[in-house]
């Protein structure tokens, strides 16, 4: 198995721990805020915008320079869990389908 970056194999455990610590935290507080976000715009009906990308792409990197991650190429995942990633973007998109051909 062939490591992500170059960037990576030069890092030691401790950098990428230091890294991966306070990264993985901002991202998964983005993605409790997004979800918070869709919830209010989906069931109480409240205009709310969310953190498009920022939280799973955070998560995401964070995954991948964990120090001795044998499942790194599992970084997608994140993507598919935060609400600005995957299913906002899909939300959005089939939304935007359905008010177009309403009109």
């Amino acid at each position: 198995m062939y490591n992500t970056l170059n960037m990576v194999k030069l890092m030691s455990d401790i950098e990428r721990l230091l890294w991966c610590i306070p990264l993985s935290v901002f991202g998964w507080l983005i993605i409790v805020s997004n979800w918070k976000v869709a919830y209010r715009n989906i069931v109480k009906k409240e205009k709310q915008s969310w953190i498009g990308f920022f939280g799973g792409g955070f998560v995401g990197l964070a995954f991948m320079i964990f120090p001795n991650n044998p499942v790194w190429y599992m970084f997608w995942v994140a993507w598919l869990i935060d609400w600005g990633c995957v299913p906002g973007t899909m939300y959005a998109f089939f939304n935007y389908l359905c008010y177009k051909s309403k009109n």
